[in-house]
C-alpha cells in the first residue's frame, strides 16, 4: 500500500509509524525530528535563525524522500521565510490566513507579536437553566477548559472543586444540581471573559541573545483541598541578569476525607520531582541546576532523610521516589507566603491570576543573590512538637482476631478432613513429648475442632446469646431450637426425645450444622456414598443420628441431584395406575411371616483364577419391607434348599413364601410339603404348630404380581453396581457385601423424615427386626460418661420396647370433642387421627353422628383450621355457626409480630405492646364499625406495626378494593369471615370467646401421660383415669354441686371487658380499642 488512508481507525498510528520510519533512515545527528510531529502538524522552535534554517532543510529532505511535502508554512522570522522562498518553497505553500491569531494545537498564536492566547469554550457562553444543569453537564463544562500545561491551574482548580462537591452529594448523572452549586459555577464561568483578551509571550527568555545558563525552580505546596507544584525556568545572561518564566504546573484535589497536612505535603513534593523529570526528558535544554522548594518542615525532612526504610509504607514509598529523582542538597524550605504554588492549591479568580506577576514570572525574591533569598534548611533538631501543627483526631482501629481454621474447600470428603486435622493434633502431642491419645479419641477431637470452626463462622450471634444466657434473636435460623453448649464448646439442639431410653445422646441432642456450609456438604456426600447412593430420606436419617443440618432436606436434595454416579444409573421409568395392595401387605404380623423370594443375578466372582457366576437369594417381608440376602453359587434346587434352611434358621416365624414359577422354587415347595407330610409323630406336628410353610406362586408371565420383592431386587442391583462397579471380587467377599447391604437396606426409612426437630425419628425395618436402627455407617464418637448401666435391657424394658414399636406403626394425634351442658363443659369423645386433613375430620364427625344421632350443635368453637371448617360445613346443617377462638386469633397476631422482628420491642416497650394488642382488640368492634375502626387505628399505630395491621386486614377483614360513591368500602373476601372471629355479640350474650376448655383437656391428658409419645397401652390407661375424673365432676354437678368456676382474675377481666363493650356507642374507636387491650395479654 502506497497511501495512508485517512479517517480509518488505524490512520493515526499508520501515519506516525510511517513518518518515524523515514526519520529513522535519515541523519542520526538530529534524533528529535519525530518529537516535533503532532499527527499531521509539525511544530518546533529554535534559539537562532541558523538553527532554524538547518532544521527546515533536514525536515524537507527527509519527508521529501517519502513523497511528503510540507505545506502551510508559518513563522515569526522574516529571515527564515526568505530562506524558504529561496530554497524552493513557493508562496502558495505559506499559510494565507489573514487572522491575527492562528490555532496551534488548541492554543492561539500570533506570529506577528509572537504571543499566545487562550481559547475559551463555547459552552461558557451558553445559559445555565435551573432544570437543565446536571452533574453530567457540569463535568462537561469544567473539562472543556483546555489547559494542557497548567498555566491556568489557580483558576481551573475552582472548577474541579465544584465537581468534587457534586460527587460528595451523591447525585446521579442526570439529576439537577443544587442552586448553590449553580450560582458558584455561574460566577466561575463569567470570569472567563477576563481571559479572552489576555496574552503572554511564547518565548521563555523574552530576549534575542542566547542565555549562558539555564536553571529550573520547582515549587510544591498543599492545602486541605488540593496539592500542586509549579516549575519555572531561569535564563542567565552574560550581563548577570536573569529572566524567569512559568513552564508548567500540575494540581490534584485532596481526597474527600483528607489525611493530615504533612501527608498531603509529601505527595506535593512527589509531584514536584515528577514535574522536574518530565521537563528534563521533554525539553531539549541542559539545566545547570534544579531547585526544589516546600513550605512544610516535615516534608522537607522526609525528602532529605538519610534512609527511607524506617518510615511506614505510605511515606517510605514516596520518599524513595523523591530521593531517586532529586538530590538532598537541592531541597530548600521557604515560608508559606513565599511559596508561589500556594495559589494553585487554594484557587483564585481569573482577574487575580492575570495580574499575578509571581505566578507568570516567579517570585521576586528569586532575583536576589543566593545568600539573600529567604531560604532555610532546618536542622533535624529544630523539628520539635512546638514547630509542628498538631491536629487531634479520634481514630478507631479495629482489632481483628483470626480464628485459625482449615479450608474445607480443599477436601472432597469429611473423613479426609477429619484425618488431616487429627494428624495435626497428633503432631502437637509429639512436639510436646506427651502421650498421644488413641486414634478414635484423636478423630473425635478433630471432628469437634472442625464443627466448632464451622459454628463460629455461621452462628457467632447464637453462640454469644447462649453463652450469656440470653434468648436467641427471633430473626435467627435457630430461633425455634432449644440450644445449649456441650463440654466441647459446641452448639447442640435439645429435642423432645430427651427422656427416650432407646436413643443415644447424639440423637437426643444433635450438633447444629449450617446447611450452607462446606462441612454440611461433605457430611452429606460421605453419608450418600457410604449408604450405597441411597436417596434423600436415607441420607437424612443417617445424618440426623448425629447432626442437625438446617434446611437439611432441601440441601440434601440439591447435593444428591448433582451426584454423577446416581445420574448415570437412574433414568426415567413408565408409570401406571397402581392396584390395591394385597391383604398380606397391609396386615401387621411378625417379621417375615409372609415372605417373597427371588433370585438376583448373575454376578461374577473370582474363584482362584477362574470367573464364576454367583447369585443372590433375596427374601422380602411383605408387611415391614425388611430384606434378607443369601449368596448362592447356582439356582439349582439343592442350593435353593440350603438358602431357605439358612433363612428359616434365622427367622423361624415364616408361614408362607411367595415367588415366581421358577423350577427351583416349584421343586423346593414340593419337597417342603412332602417333608412335612412325612412327619408321623403327633407331638412333633403339634410342636410345629400344626402348620407347614405354605408356598404361593404368582400368575405365570405376570411379574408385576411380585412387585414388592422385584422393587427391592432393583434396589439391591443398584447398590451393588454403584458399590462394586466393575471390580471382580471373591465369593466370600461377595457374601460379606450382601450382609452389609442387607443391613443398609433395612436401615432405610419407610416413613417420612420431617423437618421438625421434636418429631420422632423415621421408622425403618430395623425397628421391627431389632427394636432400633443398626449401627450407623457414619463414624460415632461417644464419651464414656454417656453410657449408663440402666440401658441394659431387662424383661420389663422389653415389653416397653415392644409397645414403643407398636407406637411407631402409627403416629396419631388426640382430638378431644367437648360439649356444653348447662354450666359444665365435658368431653364426649376422644378421637385418634392420623393427620389434620379434612377427610379425617369428616370421617370423625360422621362416626360421632352415627353414635349420637341427635348431635346437631348450634355453634362450634374451633381453631382457625380450614380443614375443620370444611368438615363442619359438610357434616352439619348451615344453621350451625362456626366460631373462631379469640385466644388463637391473638396467637396468630403474636406470631406475625415476631415474624416482623418486633417481639423484643413488644416485651420491653409497654406502650408499643398496648398498641399491638389494639389490633387484636378489633375482634370486639361491632362488625358494622370495622371499616371506621381500622381507619382511625392506622394513624395512631407506630410505623413498624402497619404491616401487622395490613396482615390482619388481608386475612380477617378483606383487602380494600375501592371506596364506593356512598362512602362504603368495597373489600375482597377474607380468608376467615368476620362473623367467625368477631366476639362482640358473643361477649354481650355471655357466650365463650375461646375453646380453652379443649386446651385444658389436652393439658390434663399430657399431665397424665407424662411424655409426649406414649405407648398405646399407656394412652388407654391415662384416658381411663382422666375420663373417670370427668365423670365424677358431672355426677357432682347432677347431685347439686356447684359447677367449676373460673379464676377470680379471669372473672374480673370478663367483667371489665363487658363494661367496655356495653359503652361502645359512647366511646371513640381508639379509646374503645385501648380499653379492651388493657384486659388481655398477647404473651399469655
Amino acid at each position: 500500500m502506497r497511501r495512508v488512508t485517512w479517517g480509518a481507525a488505524p490512520s493515526g498510528f499508520l501515519l506516525a509509524a510511517t513518518v518515524r520510519h523515514h526519520f529513522g533512515k535519515g541523519d542520526q545527528s538530529t534524533p528529535g525530528l519525530s518529537d516535533c510531529l503532532y499527527a499531521d502538524d509539525f511544530l518546533c522552535s529554535f534559539d537562532g535563525v541558523e538553527q532554524a534554517t538547518h532544521f527546515t532543510n533536514l525536515v524537507r529532505r527527509e519527508l521529501g524522500s517519502a513523497g511528503m511535502t510540507l505545506a502551510k508554512w508559518k513563522t515569526n522570522s522574516e529571515c527564515v521565510r526568505d530562506h524558504l522562498l529561496r530554497t524552493g518553497v513557493g508562496p502558495d505553500d505559506f499559510d494565507s490566513t489573514a487572522a491575527e491569531f492562528l490555532k496551534v494545537l488548541g492554543i492561539m498564536w500570533s506570529p506577528a507579536e509572537d504571543v499566545l492566547r487562550f481559547t475559551t469554550p463555547s459552552q461558557f457562553d451558553e445559559p445555565l437553566g435551573e432544570g437543565t444543569l446536571t452533574k453530567r453537564r457540569v463535568l462537561s463544562i469544567v473539562a472543556s477548559l483546555y489547559d494542557p500545561l497548567g498555566w491556568l491551574t489557580p483558576y481551573s482548580l475552582r472548577g474541579k472543586k465544584i465537581v468534587q462537591q457534586l460527587w460528595s452529594a451523591d447525585l446521579e448523572w442526570g439529576q439537577p444540581v443544587p442552586d448553590s452549586v449553580r450560582i458558584e459555577l455561574t460566577t466561575w464561568m463569567m470570569e472567563v471573559q477576563d481571559l479572552r483578551g489576555f496574552s503572554f509571550a511564547r518565548r521563555y527568555s523574552g530576549r534575542d541573545d542566547s542565555p549562558t545558563a539555564r536553571v529550573s525552580h520547582v515549587f510544591g505546596d498543599a492545602s486541605k483541598t488540593a496539592f500542586a507544584s509549579a516549575a519555572y525556568i531561569e535564563n542567565r545572561y552574560e550581563d548577570e541578569t536573569s529572566t524567569f518564566s512559568l513552564v508548567m504546573s500540575k494540581s490534584r484535589l485532596a481526597p474527600r476525607v483528607p489525611p493530615s497536612l504533612p501527608r498531603l505535603e509529601l505527595p506535593a513534593a512527589v509531584t514536584a520531582v515528577r514535574l522536574k523529570k518530565f521537563l528534563v526528558e521533554r525539553m531539549d535544554v541542559q539545566f545547570e541546576r534544579i531547585f526544589f522548594y516546600t513550605d512544610s518542615t516535615i516534608a522537607f525532612h522526609w525528602a532529605t532523610s538519610a534512609s527511607s526504610g524506617r518510615w511506614k509504607q505510605f511515606v517510605s514509598n514516596r520518599v524513595q521516589e523523591i530521593q531517586a529523582n532529586s538530590n538532598a542538597e537541592d531541597w530548600f524550605h521557604v515560608s508559606g507566603e513565599n511559596n508561589v504554588s500556594d495559589l494553585a492549591t487554594r484557587g483564585i479568580s481569573a482577574s487575580s491570576l492575570i495580574n499575578s506577576p509571581d505566578w507568570w514570572h516567579a517570585p521576586e525574591w528569586l532575583r536576589l543573590p543566593m545568600d539573600r533569598r529567604p531560604l532555610t534548611r532546618p536542622s533535624r533538631g529544630a523539628l520539635s512538637l512546638d514547630s509542628v501543627n498538631l491536629e487531634m483526631r479520634a481514630v478507631m482501629t479495629p482489632i481483628v482476631v483470626h480464628d485459625p481454621q482449615i479450608d474445607l474447600n480443599r477436601f472432597s470428603s469429611a473423613g479426609r478432613a477429619i484425618r488431616v486435622v487429627a494428624n495435626v493434633i497428633r503432631f502437637g502431642y509429639l512436639t510436646r513429648r506427651t502421650a498421644v491419645p488413641v486414634l478414635a479419641e484423636l478423630y473425635r477431637r478433630a471432628e469437634a475442632k472442625i464443627v466448632g470452626w464451622c459454628q463460629r463462622q455461621y452462628f457467632q450471634e447464637e453462640l454469644s446469646s447462649v453463652r450469656s444466657g440470653e434468648q436467641v434473636p427471633n430473626t435467627s435460623k435457630l430461633a425455634a431450637f432449644q440450644l445449649f453448649i456441650d463440654s466441647d464448646g459446641l452448639l447442640r439442639a435439645k429435642t423432645r426425645l430427651t427422656l427416650g431410653p432407646f436413643f443415644t445422646y447424639e440423637e437426643k441432642n444433635p450438633l447444629v450444622i449450617p446447611g450452607e456450609s462446606r462441612l454440611a456438604r461433605l457430611l452429606i456426600i460421605d453419608a450418600h456414598r457410604v449408604n450405597a447412593h441411597f436417596g434423600v430420606n436415607t441420607v437424612l436419617t443417617q445424618i440426623r443420628r448425629r447432626f442437625w443440618i438446617t434446611r437439611g432436606r432441601q440441601v440434601i436434595r440439591t447435593i444428591l441431584s448433582r451426584c454423577v454416579v446416581c445420574r448415570r444409573r437412574q433414568g426415567g421409568h413408565a408409570t401406571q395406575i397402581e392396584a390395591p395392595l394385597p391383604e398380606s401387605r397391609v396386615t401387621l404380623r411378625a417379621p417375615f411371616a409372609v415372605c417373597g423370594v427371588d433370585f438376583c443375578g448373575p454376578f461374577f466372582t473370582r474363584q482362584r483364577r477362574d470367573t464364576v457366576k454367583t447369585y443372590a437369594a433375596i427374601f422380602v417381608c411383605t408387611s415391614v419391607r425388611a430384606i434378607h440376602l443369601e449368596a448362592v453359587p447356582s439356582m439349582t434346587t439343592p442350593q435353593t434348599h440350603l438358602a431357605i434352611r439358612r433363612f428359616l434358621a434365622i427367622y423361624p416365624s415364616c408361614l408362607r413364601f411367595v415367588s415366581d414359577n421358577g423350577r427351583s422354587f416349584v421343586k423346593a415347595a414340593t419337597d417342603i410339603k412332602r417333608l412335612f407330610n412325612s412327619i408321623k409323630d403327633r407331638e412333633v406336628r403339634e410342636a410345629l404348630g400344626g402348620r407347614s410353610v405354605d408356598w404361593s406362586f404368582i400368575c405365570p408371565r405376570a411379574a408385576w404380581h411380585g412387585g414388592f420383592y422385584e422393587r427391592l431386587v432393583g434396589t439391591l442391583k443398584t447398590a451393588l453396581y454403584k458399590t462394586l462397579g466393575r471390580n471382580l471380587i471373591g465369593y466370600e467377599d461377595f457374601r460379606t457385601i450382601l450382609c452389609e447391604l442387607a443391613s443398609v437396606i433395612n436401615d432405610r426409612p419407610i416413613t417420612h423424615a420431617g423437618t421438625d426437630p421434636d418429631a420422632p425419628p423415621a421408622l425403618t425395618p430395623a425397628h421391627y427386626l431389632r427394636g432400633g436402627p443398626y449401627n450407623s455407617a457414619l463414624a460415632t464418637f461417644v464419651p464414656v460418661d454417656h453410657l449408663h448401666g440402666d440401658e441394659v435391657t431387662s424383661g420389663a424394658d422389653l415389653s416397653r420396647a415392644s409397645a414403643a414399636r407398636t407406637n411407631y406403626f402409627r403416629h396419631l394425634s388426640v382430638f378431644v370433642v367437648l360439649a356444653e351442658r348447662a354450666q359444665c363443659v365435658v368431653p364426649v369423645a376422644y378421637a385418634l387421627l392420623p393427620d389434620k386433613a379434612a377427610e379425617s375430620y369428616t370421617r370423625m364427625l360422621n362416626l360421632l353422628k352415627e353414635a349420637w344421632p341427635a348431635l346437631c350443635p348450634a355453634s362450634v368453637v374451633m381453631d382457625y383450621e380450614r380443614a375443620m371448617m370444611i368438615a363442619v360445613r359438610a357434616c352439619f346443617p348451615p344453621e350451625t355457626r362456626i366460631q373462631g377462638c379469640f385466644f388463637h386469633l391473638v396467637k396468630n397476631i403474636k406470631l406475625r409480630v415476631a415474624q416482623e422482628g418486633l417481639w423484643s420491642r413488644y416485651t420491653n416497650d409497654d406502650d408499643f405492646a398496648l398498641k399491638a394488642r389494639m389490633i387484636a382488640a378489633l375482634a370486639f368492634v361491632p362488625p358494622s364499625e370495622l371499616d371506621n375502626a381500622v381507619a382511625e387505628l392506622s394513624p395512631v399505630l407506630p410505623e413498624e406495626l402497619i404491616p401487622v395491621l395490613n396482615y390482619f386486614e388481608d386475612i380477617y377483614i378483606g383487602r380494600m378494593n375501592r371506596i364506593r360513591a356512598d362512602g362504603t368500602v368495597d373489600r375482597r373476601t377474607p380468608q376467615f369471615p368476620v362473623e367467625m372471629w368477631s366476639v362482640y355479640q358473643r361477649t354481650l350474650d355471655g357466650e365463650a370467646r375461646t375453646n380453652n376448655y379443649a386446651e385444658a383437656a389436652h393439658r390434663r391428658l399430657q399431665v397424665e401421660f407424662g411424655i409426649q409419645h406414649p405407648t398405646i397401652w399407656k394412652f388407654i390407661d391415662g384416658l381411663k383415669k382422666v375420663q373417670k375424673g370427668r365423670d365424677l365432676q358431672v355426677e357432682s354437678f347432677v347431685a347439686g354441686g356447684a359447677p367449676p368456676t373460673k379464676r377470680t382474675k379471669y372473672v374480673r377481666a370478663d367483667e371489665r371487658i363487658l363494661g367496655v363493650v356495653e359503652r361502645a356507642e359512647h366511646l371513640q374507636h381508639v379509646e374503645y380499642l385501648r380499653g379492651i387491650a388493657h384486659n388481655f395479654l398477647m404473651d399469655a
